[in-house]
This record gives structure tokens, sequence and C-alpha cells, in this order.
């Protein structure tokens, strides 16, 4: 155990719930380390490059993921932890956004919080979102007030989840 190099990150967890800061931090040190060329599609990296970015990736991975520990090719590797956290990830979101409600939170500044946590997962996992017309369902107003939609209050870029 003293042997053992220290993470220059938190590894992957099996849940898959720090997935989307785990690829940033493992995408930023491949590219300090000179290796971010190695998970590319058709790159022109050298056979120790390849392995140094195997071995980086498979140390910041969670233990009970270790299926993965039989995969030698990087893209591979890659491309399965990929696919998996967006099997786990995608549904996940989609029903923390239809389950989000303005009134459970104390401040807006957490429900704002919580919103652009669940958009982020969602755009990962969708390359392209579509956009509603408005978020009528999100957006706390009176029945006496204008409707957000009619002041292009809460309109904009918000994914439609409805895929």
């Amino acid at each position: 155990m003293a042997n053992m190099e220290k993470l220059q990150f938190p590894a992957l967890d099996f849940t898959g719930s720090n997935y989307i800061s785990w690829v940033t931090n493992f995408e930023l040190h491949l590219e300090s380390l000179g290796l971010s060329e190695t998970v590319k599609e058709n790159n022109t990296s050298t056979p120790q490059e390849k392995t140094k970015s195997v071995i980086f990736l498979r140390r910041h991975l969670d233990e009970s993921i270790y299926d993965y520990a039989n995969m030698r090719d990087r893209k591979e590797l890659w491309k399965s932890l990929k696919d998996r956290q967006k099997d786990i990830t995608l549904p996940l979101a989609r029903d923390e956004w239809q389950s989000l409600r303005f009134q459970d939170f104390d401040k807006v500044m957490n429900y704002n919080s919580v919103v652009l946590g669940v958009v982020a997962k969602l755009r990962y996992c969708v390359k392209r979102l579509p956009n509603l017309k408005c978020l009528r369902r999100h957006t706390p107003h009176s029945t006496r007030a204008t409707s957000p939609c009619n002041n292009n209050i809460g309109c904009g870029d918000i994914p439609n989840f409805r895929i």
C-alpha cells in the first residue's frame, strides 16, 4: 500500500455520480501530461503514450468497476466507460428534471444550482438538446402575474427532455 501512487483527482465512482467532474479532470490531466491525443480517433500517439494513458485511466477507476481491467485498448476502454455512464446518467437526469420543483427549495440560488447541474448532465448525455418555448412549469409566478413567456422571462435555451 505504501507504494501506491497518489491519485491526481478522485477515482470514478461506481455509481457514476462524479462522472462529469471525473471526465473533465481526466481530460485536463491527460493534456497536462501531453497524452490528450491518445483517446482521440485516428491519433498518431506512440505505443508508450497509449499505454501510459490506459494506466492513468485505470488508476482513476473505482475498484468495483474493474470489469474494465481486461481492456487494454484505450479507445475501447474510453468508449465503454462513456457508454456505461450515459446509460446510467441519462435516465437519472431525466427523472431528476421531471421531478424538479421550485417550491422544494428555500432559496432561488439552490434551485438554480440544481437546475444547472441537471442541465449539465443532460447536455453531456445528449449532444443536441431541443429547446422549450418556455420554462412555465418551473417558473414561480402568481396567477395574477404576467406569464413569464410573455415577458421572455424563463425562455431560451432550456432543454426538452421528452426525447
